[in-house]
């Protein structure tokens, strides 16, 4: 008989469950359910078109319903029997952090707290701590550049911790309430294995790798004196992270009695760590280093990979303006998150955008770069062989993939 894995996909206005023969990796079942609170799943607030917010109700419900349906269709259409599943793993999206209490309950299935947006979960796309993510990058430039330089310079809105100090000023009397906050891709794991105790929750290296700053060169998430330096309440927080995490091919612990029984599966099968969503359908469309994957969905990704075993440089993007007047373009680039510096060169003569004048002035700039790289367009192929010629050296054409610093197909 064959072994079947369930895969939960949490997304933005639902959640899937997926069946597959561990075996063949055959599609056995699938089912969709949609969450029920909100418009398509999100709870909005007329007043202020930042924000986005999830009900954690809405994830066990789902759960329970989306497992179950697409359980009862691969019993009907294949010979699949649940005793035959022997694991369970899940992907969400994110940052997505929720205030849970000293118990790990989430706040937001609390009477207290049933009509209080901030009590329930921050979905990946809420927007309201722009402001304090600004103040997080402008701190962590200052004192801790290295926090950014994974992260590819500036720290966004989206992530956990700017979400966490925007709940701290705007609903002082949610964030005191809550002794954590766990990331979707952490509390659902938790809740299956019964592991919601927040000294006990498994965090993922996903989430707290690519939101929460964390890296073991600096002993894991950022110091505690730089958290509170932005809020205290952050310092508590942050007492209450684990110094490890876990990635998604470790079990973090086994499926409750209890949900064993509602979801009618045996006890005790393996929980996987969980992960975002779309680093799972990089995974899931075959990524390997020297492999691009565009993930296109609510947001989209661009997704690459290196061996662990390779050091990463870390994240600097510049950009360099040719113009006979660059500087509004240039102010509007420098103004994007992730650049860190724009190069704006004005020359009268770049009005007409020839590559005869403008690959004299990309070799004036490359001494200070390793590689030059062009669009394999009608400009490109006239300008690179300018660069290539003025550089003296061979130019690479038509590069389909890249393997290494110097080697290419």
């Amino acid at each position: 008989m064959g072994k079947y894995s369930i895969g939960l996909d949490y997304g933005t206005s639902s959640v899937r469950a997926l069946i597959v023969d561990t075996g063949s990796g055959q599609e056995v079942g699938t089912a969709v359910w949609d969450y029920a609170r909100g418009e398509d799943g999100v709870l909005v607030d007329a007043a202020d078109p930042d924000l986005a917010r999830q009900h954690p109700a809405d994830y066990l419900e789902g759960l329970e319903a989306s497992v179950s349906k697409a359980m009862a269709q691969a019993e009907a259409e294949t010979g699949f029997k649940p005793v035959d599943v022997i694991g369970i793993g899940v992907d969400t999206t994110g940052s997505t952090p929720l205030p849970v209490d000293v118990r790990g309950e989430a706040l937001g299935l609390q009477d207290a707290y049933a009509d209080n947006l901030s009590a329930l979960t921050w979905l990946w796309k809420d927007h309201t701590g722009h402001a304090e993510a600004a103040e997080i990058t402008e701190r962590a430039a200052s004192e801790h550049p290295e926090y950014l330089a994974k992260c590819g310079g500036t720290y966004s809105s989206e992530w956990f911790w700017a979400k966490l100090l925007k709940c701290s000023r705007a609903a002082p009397e949610v964030f005191s309430a809550a002794h954590t906050w766990v990331e979707l891709a952490d509390w659902i794991p938790a809740v299956l294995t019964g592991n919601t105790a927040p000294s006990s929750i498994r965090r993922c290296i996903c989430a707290a790798g690519h939101k929460a700053m964390f890296h073991p060169k600096w002993g894991g998430y950022p110091g505690r004196s730089f958290l509170a330096g932005l809020d205290p309440g952050l310092g508590r927080v942050r007492d209450t992270l684990p110094g490890e995490c876990w990635h998604v091919g470790q079990a973090v612990g086994g499926l409750t009695s209890e949900w064993a029984d509602r979801l009618g599966l045996s006890p005790g099968i393996p929980i996987a760590a969980g992960a975002f969503d779309a680093h799972l359908g990089a995974v899931g469309s075959g990524i390997e280093p020297g492999v691009l994957v565009k993930i296109i969905g609510t947001s989209t990704c661009d997704m690459a990979v290196a061996p662990l075993a390779a050091e990463l440089p870390d994240i600097i993007i510049e950009v360099v303006v040719f113009s006979d007047d660059g500087a509004p373009v240039a102010a509007q680039i420098a103004a994007m998150q992730s650049v860190d510096k724009v190069i704006c060169v004005d020359n009268e003569a770049n009005a007409s955008l020839l590559a005869a004048v403008i690959a004299p002035q990309v070799v004036a700039l490359a001494a200070d770069y390793s590689h030059i790289f062009g669009p394999s367009t009608t400009f490109g192929k006239d300008l690179m062989p300018r660069i290539a010629a003025l550089l003296g050296v061979n130019q690479l054409s038509d590069i389909m993939e890249v393997l290494g610093s110097h080697s290419f197909k």
